[in-house]
């Protein structure tokens, strides 16, 4: 494959208006394909008082990744892709939000129970 590219940009702003980082490069292993990443980014206070971005690999949090191809729906459409994996990414910490939130009221309804059938 002569084509080899590798798009990245950041900030990309959710709806949340969370910052992430995104990385597209193409699968070797596989003919046109491509790996959408996404990484949450990291703040941390820089010299003189400065807010420093951090949005390189080993700085920031792997949100997740899928692998895209020629023939799927999203036919190179890299931004498609990019939205597609920060919405999935975004709905799986929600749902564990909520899954927590539950598993807490359960454990208080079973600590406030009697007993009692």
């Amino acid at each position: 494959m002569s084509n080899l590219i590798m798009l990245k940009k950041f900030p990309v702003v959710s709806k949340t208006n969370i910052e992430y980082l995104v990385e597209i490069y193409p699968v070797r292993q596989m003919e046109k394909a491509v790996e959408v990443c996404v990484y949450k980014t990291k703040k941390r206070q820089g010299w003189f008082g400065r807010v420093k971005v951090d949005a390189t690999a080993i700085n920031v949090d792997w949100a997740g990744g899928e692998i895209y191809t020629e023939n799927g729906e999203w036919d190179y459409d890299y931004k498609a892709m990019a939205i597609n994996e920060i919405i999935k990414y975004e709905n799986s910490i929600k749902e564990k939000i909520e899954h927590e939130a539950k598993r807490k009221e359960g454990v208080k309804m079973f600590e406030e129970w009697d007993g009692k059938e």
